[in-house]
């Protein structure tokens, strides 16, 4: 059901992306399509300390250029506890390099383990994304980012044996990526 639910999610998302009405030509190249990866530290805290992880990630993005200066991406990307991370990201050309970005981001549990226990309404999380975009050509960028989770969804213990304790969730990622 989830697996479907994310499906259905990107597709749409995807699809209302690019089914704007645009009067811009083809060669201005409208849309990207590409890949992401890179290197992602979190931080899952609460009022009883907090547990900090480290791991990579790998995405997928598509991007609708809306003007001159502004763009919409959604992205898929995979890290780490099986957590898909949706975000939607509002874009602004600063230079020709430089690209800054502001977004929420759903996170979407795969597995029914130790990092969401309990009900239903913990496999969904969501967070608010900032980052910034160094485009080194037309296909080859790199990129820093912050998320800021929103509520304590996030379980900081992993002792299934006690009760779970539910944290924010935060992180930094680095990566680079590819433009087709």
């Amino acid at each position: 059901m989830k697996t479907q639910f994310i499906t259905l999610f990107t597709l749409l998302s995807v699809s209302i992306i690019f089914a704007q009405d645009s009067e811009v030509s083809v060669d201005s190249k409208s849309f990207d399509f590409g890949i992401r990866h890179g290197y992602i530290a979190t931080a899952l805290s609460n009022e009883n300390g907090n547990n900090t992880n480290q791991d990579i990630y790998f995405g997928l993005f598509a991007t609708k250029r809306l003007s001159e200066k502004f763009s919409l991406q959604i992205e898929t990307n995979i890290g780490q506890y099986s957590v898909i991370e949706i975000p939607l990201l509002l874009k602004y050309k600063l230079t020709n390099k430089f690209d800054i970005y502001l977004g929420p981001q759903l996170e979407i549990n795969t597995k029914d383990d130790s990092i969401f226990r309990g009900s239903s309404s913990e496999s969904l999380a969501a967070s608010l994304t900032l980052g910034t975009q160094y485009n080194i050509n037309n296909h080859w960028f790199i990129e820093a980012r912050y998320n800021y989770g929103l509520a304590d969804k996030h379980v900081v213990n992993n002792n299934l044996n006690e009760a779970p304790i539910l944290g924010n969730k935060n992180n930094f990622s680095f990566g680079v990526g590819y433009k087709f």
